[in-house]
């Protein structure tokens, strides 16, 4: 067999699910290979808010500001607590699946416009705040220069939330500080993003630093190589998906083609089962129902 056939139809029914879902064709990338398929389609994922009902909790500042009572807010709040689409209102760049949203990428905090067109989120106003399973915690709303302020935004974080959304280090000696300009520059140029390391200090009114944040990324990022074509900045998460459920596909391959000469295959992909179903085509052709991996990220279950 020259051609590994269940794998290929894996990367096709991503290519399959990239166009329903988002109405992307794929092949149209750039560097496109079909092996990219769930990968694009995960990444395009990992920037996304799974549409689920959640709780709005609001930071003081929030809660203080003229647009708590704005129209604007209250249409967008009752989207987010009856689990409406909120993409919709996401940057023009949400579809692009090599795009690297760095505030949310390294801080775990997402915004989105208070307006919308067709295509995407418009103009300056903008939410501040980090989405969990269950709650959307409303940190501010803000300017696009707020995107490059995430040390001042997570101080409004703590002010609300000490001991819910980040883990915070006390009274701590540390004397790193936070550049905005650095930040600003490494959220543009795909050549100075890499993974945090650092812890980021908390200031008070006075200016004193009085805590530093740790554990704050939503994705760890790496170099992804496939067929001596380098793909940057990819999401640690998306790249452990793809080799673990690729491995299976290959693994549930070889098995039947050496245990039963298998060579003609479908494999039908069943999500809500949790299950592949491979029908092999032999003189006397059967079908074989094999359980997703437990325990391990999948390509095919990374929205769940």
């Amino acid at each position: 067999m020259s051609e590994m056939v269940l794998r290929s139809q894996w990367f096709d029914y991503f290519s399959k699910r990239i166009l329903n879902d988002f109405g992307i064709v794929v092949s149209d990338m750039e560097n496109y290979q079909p092996d990219l398929s769930p990968i694009v389609y995960c990444c395009l994922l990992n920037r996304r808010v799974m549409n689920k009902k959640r709780k709005i909790i609001y930071s003081k500042a929030f809660l203080e500001s003229n647009w708590y009572n704005d129209e604007r807010w209250i249409k967008l709040k009752g989207l987010i607590e009856e689990g409406g689409d909120i993409n919709c209102y996401m940057s023009k760049a949400i579809n692009e699946w090599k795009a690297v949203d760095y505030l949310l990428y390294t801080y775990n905090v997402s915004h989105f416009h208070l307006h919308k067109d067709k295509k995407g989120g418009i103009r300056n106003e903008l939410v501040f705040g980090v989405f969990t399973h269950d709650c959307f915690y409303a940190i501010c709303v803000g300017g696009h220069n707020d995107i490059y302020k995430p040390d001042e935004l997570i101080g409004l974080a703590y002010d609300a939330w000490p001991t819910e959304i980040y883990d915070y280090e006390l009274n701590s000696k540390k004397n790193n500080k936070f550049d905005q300009g650095f930040f600003k520059r490494q959220a543009n140029i795909p050549e100075l993003q890499y993974n945090k390391v650092n812890s980021t200090p908390i200031k008070n009114g006075k200016g004193e630093v009085i805590a530093h944040v740790d554990k704050f990324q939503h994705t760890l990022l790496v170099n992804l190589t496939l067929n001596d074509i380098e793909y940057k900045s990819i999401p640690y998460s998306v790249y452990c998906a793809y080799l673990n459920e690729i491995k299976h596909i290959e693994e549930i391959e070889m098995s039947l083609v050496n245990n039963v000469k298998a060579d003609k295959m479908d494999l039908i992909i069943l999500p809500e089962k949790k299950m592949y179903e491979v029908i092999v085509h032999n003189r006397i052709a059967f079908k074989k129902s094999i359980p997703f991996r437990r325990k391990v990220l999948l390509c095919t279950l990374y929205n769940q």
